[in-house]
């Protein structure tokens, strides 16, 4: 792949001397902080920022090209000029993907989409060289970048598709071209932005408009997805803990942790899986079953189950005695009340520190409303709400302590005299893990 054929591919004009276009190029990049030498930059032109102001920057760290979407004069540097960048971007990832072609699984979701797509790419880089999508690149910019990433070393590229209102999965869809599609669920999450479940139903299949066959596995204990009957991009497969040769059984939870067995029907196998909550195990049947259609053997699924490390729900012993359970990192409704079903049941004196959930709109008082009437019944519990929406939960409540924000909690937390579990979560917003050194 050279420059020329990024400029044609995304219909590009260049606006100084052809001569200066150099036969090859590093890498793609959106972010001069990522830059390196011989890297072609796009400067993307969002809401709130402008990649053009960073030109300068991108020519000092050595880029061979820049694509812009303003007329910028440069005697030094390629300067390709484009209708809109984020096209652009968009362009280049299809001609990587004509470059690379390989085996795509696409994951979405309400809850769980992250952790299964990780659960998907352990699965498959028992028996395939993988490229996963990293962190949060799940939007319009991360999924290009991952793309970028691909060369001919790699068999499947495993992503997870995430949105805010509707048509957004379909735009990553028709650029990634799934040929295993993945819902976990439907939630509540981002019902602000959407309005109904039924919506949120309906922007979640738009996964499937960039599937040409292959197949759609969905969870099938979520209510709206076992609806689902007819797609027309190819099969859709009706995932259960248990069904098909498939089958988890549950034979304890703790705070650290399921012990499961699994089996294909020939081969059982007892482990331990470091996180805990009956939804875990959805997600696990769910890359079992893709994993099997790919024809991994199941002993080593079995094997990457056992070396899986959870990034959410993370349990940590402090030297106080105390256990922190950090699920910081973002929330919903449906995420959060099953944290809530596993933590009742403990024996130990829990603390519960919880902040907004966000992007319910005008959901927002009546969730929070729901969550307060589940919280009545905890006993041996000390409750803290931080955040504007989290008053109404409190209020619900009607017990515990409601703080406008962290600092505020910060200025008045005192560890828990008794042993006690702590449970910290609440919206990637509201970054309660400000929180984790106070309180250990």
């Amino acid at each position: 792949m050279n420059l020329k054929e990024v400029i044609l591919k995304c219909n590009g004009i260049i606006l100084n001397s052809e001569t200066l276009i150099p036969e090859i190029f590093c890498h793609i990049k959106t972010d001069t902080r990522e830059l390196e030498p011989g890297d072609i930059f796009i400067a993307l032109k969002g809401n709130n920022y402008d990649g053009h102001q960073y030109i300068k920057e991108a020519k000092e760290k050595g880029a061979s090209a820049i694509i812009v979407e303003k007329d910028i004069i440069d005697a030094e540097i390629p300067i390709i000029k484009v209708a809109s960048t984020y096209e652009a971007l968009f362009d280049i990832a299809r001609l990587y993907l004509e470059t690379y072609p390989v085996f795509v699984v696409a994951v979405t979701g309400s809850v769980g989409k992250t952790t299964t797509k990780e659960l998907i790419a352990t699965m498959l880089e028992k028996k395939y060289h993988v490229l996963k999508s990293k962190g949060n690149k799940n939007n319009r910019i991360g999924i290009p970048q991952t793309i970028f990433e691909l060369d001919e070393t790699i068999d499947c590229l495993v992503v997870e598709l995430g949105m805010n209102h509707l048509h957004e999965i379909e735009k990553l869809s028709l650029l990634v071209k799934p040929n295993i599609a993945v819902i976990t669920n439907i939630g509540s999450a981002h019902i602000g932005n959407l309005g109904s479940k039924k919506n949120i139903l309906k922007a979640k299949m738009e996964i499937i408009k960039g599937m040409d066959g292959g197949i759609l596995f969905l969870n099938g204990h979520d209510s709206l997805l076992n609806k689902t009957k007819k797609i027309k991009a190819g099969k859709i497969e009706t995932v259960y803990k248990n069904n098909g040769t498939i089958r988890i059984e549950l034979q304890e939870q703790t705070v650290y942790g399921s012990h499961i067995i699994i089996t294909n029907g020939i081969e059982t196998y007892p482990l331990f899986f470091e996180s805990p909550g009956e939804g875990i195990l959805e997600d696990i049947a769910l890359a079992l079953h893709i994993g099997d259609i790919l024809e991994v053997p199941f002993s080593n699924m079995v094997e990457a189950l056992k070396e899986f490390k959870p990034k959410r729900f993370l349990v940590t012993k402090l030297e106080s005695g105390n256990i922190l359970i950090n699920d910081s990192y973002n929330s919903s409704y449906e995420a959060l009340m099953l944290a809530l079903n596993l933590l009742r049941n403990t024996k130990e004196h829990k603390t519960l520190i919880l902040g907004d959930i966000l992007e319910l709109g005008k959901s927002s008082k009546k969730i929070h409303k729901k969550i307060g009437k589940e919280l009545r019944n905890f006993t041996n519990t000390s409750i803290y709400f931080i955040g504007p929406e989290m008053k109404y939960a409190w209020k619900t409540c009607k017990k515990g302590k409601h703080f406008i924000d962290n600092q505020e909690f910060i200025k008045v937390w005192e560890s828990e005299e008794q042993q006690s579990i702590i449970f910290l979560k609440g919206s990637r917003k509201m970054k309660l893990e400000e929180l984790i050194p106070h309180i250990k």
